[in-house]
C-alpha cells in the first residue's frame, strides 16, 4: 500500500507514474492519493480561468476525473496525524485524517508543495494578492 499526501504536480504525477511501473509478481500496490481539495489545479493555466479563456474543468479538473481509469484511489481530507510503520497498533504506517478516517500504508510520499510568503517583500502582505491556487483566482 502506498499513500501519497498532496495532490499538486509532485503528488499527482507520482501516483500516475507508479501505476505505469511493472511490479514483481504482477502485484500492483494499492495507491491512495490524499488532498484537502477536490481538484488538481494546473497552475500555468490559472490566469486563463480569470480571463474566461478556459473553463474550470480544463484548469482545475476533479481528482476523481483525472484518476478515473488509473486504479488510484482518491480521498479528500486534511491530515491530522501520521504514524510511521511500527508505531501504534500495527506494522503498517497510518495517516489519520481530521474526519477520523485512517489510511494504512507500507510507503508514504509527502508531497505537500510550497507556500506563498508575502512577508519577504516589505508591504506585500498589506498590498499584494497572492495568485497561486484556485481560491486565490476566485478571490480576484
Amino acid at each position: 500500500k502506498i499513500c501519497i499526501v498532496g495532490g499538486g504536480f509532485g503528488g499527482l504525477y507520482t501516483a500516475l507514474r507508479l501505476t505505469t511501473l511493472v511490479w514483481p509478481g504482477k502485484s500492483k500496490p494499492e495507491i491512495t492519493l490524499v488532498d484537502q481539495r477536490d481538484r488538481f489545479v494546473f497552475k500555468p493555466l490559472l490566469y486563463e480561468l480569470l480571463t474566461e479563456e478556459l473553463d474550470l474543468d480544463e484548469v482545475a479538473p476533479r481528482f476523481v476525473d483525472v484518476l478515473s481509469r488509473t486504479g488510484v484511489n482518491f480521498v479528500q481530507g486534511k491530515v491530522a496525524e501520521t504514524l510511521p510503520k511500527g508505531e501504534g497498533d500495527g506494522a503498517r504506517g497510518k495517516v489519520e485524517l481530521e474526519s477520523g478516517e485512517v489510511i494504512e500504508y507500507d510507503y508514504l510520499v509527502m508531497a505537500l508543495g510550497s507556500g506563498t510568503r508575502l512577508d519577504m517583500v516589505e508591504g506585500a502582505k498589506e498590498h499584494a494578492l497572492p495568485f497561486c491556487n484556485f481560491e486565490d483566482a476566485l478571490s480576484l
